[in-house]
């Protein structure tokens, strides 16, 4: 799958929350903390990213890990790959059904266990980091050979300042250069220290073929932001194993 994609770039707009008295297993009560906009390139199967504003300041020449609060990358391509690459050692169970954005799904779950992980978790600019064996699930529709979430819940050692960390990236079909590709459509995660959590709710958007000079602006009508109803699961429409 990776090695078909095309070299292409797309614009990435993470709008950042927080929750100061967060609740596991609650839907949160969030307050928006800011909006941060980056290119985001896929040259030779490797993700480049470029920061280009932190709500409407110019950030461009500095990186996206530069940025205070939570930031998060390899939704482009890394997590599907690391998930499906023989060398992750991954051990998949089908778990389920479930139904997505109108869909009948097999849901599959894995695990990856901590020497074959490549998972890696910095917290506050390396003051901590980590490299845990992972777990999650796999949606695949009925009929079909592609993928349309992938979550993932990495094992946080003991000890390590975050508690949890919670991530799901959904995948639709998109156009480039007349041309079909699976590729992101979202991505949300979540991350807890204490009490305090951070989300950051992800969209790709304006995917086009990369060139060198081809170049990207931001703007909120670029397209429509992601329906509600697609960045959850729906209940299940089928009995559970």
């Amino acid at each position: 799958y990776s090695q078909t994609l095309p070299d292409f770039i797309s614009l990435q707009v993470t709008h950042r929350y927080m929750d100061r008295n967060y609740k596991s297993g609650t839907e949160g009560s969030w307050s928006q903390m800011d909006r941060v906009a980056a290119k985001l390139s896929y040259f030779e199967q490797h993700e480049k990213y470029e920061l280009l504003s932190d709500n409407d300041t110019p950030m461009l020449g500095k990186s996206l890990e530069s940025l205070d609060g939570a930031v998060s990358t390899g939704e482009f391509g890394t997590v599907m790959r690391e998930i499906f690459d023989p060398a992750s050692s991954a051990e998949f169970h089908w778990d389920r059904w479930g139904t997505l954005r109108g869909q009948l799904c097999h849901v599959y779950s894995y695990v990856i266990d901590q020497p074959h992980s490549k998972e890696n978790i910095d917290y506050n600019h390396g003051e901590a980091k980590a490299t845990p064996g992972y777990h999650g699930l796999v949606y695949v529709p009925k009929g079909t050979d592609t993928i349309a979430r992938i979550t993932v819940e990495p094992d946080v050692p003991a000890g390590f300042p975050l508690q949890e960390v919670h991530q799901v990236v959904d995948y639709k079909y998109v156009d480039i250069s007349g041309q079909k590709f699976l590729l992101p459509m979202s991505a949300q995660v979540i991350m807890r220290h204490d009490r305090i959590a951070k989300k950051n709710e992800i969209e790709f958007r304006g995917y086009r073929k990369y060139s060198a000079d081809t170049s990207i602006k931001f703007e909120d009508s670029d397209d429509p932001a992601v329906p509600e109803d697609q960045k959850t699961e729906q209940p299940a429409t089928a009995p559970t194993r």
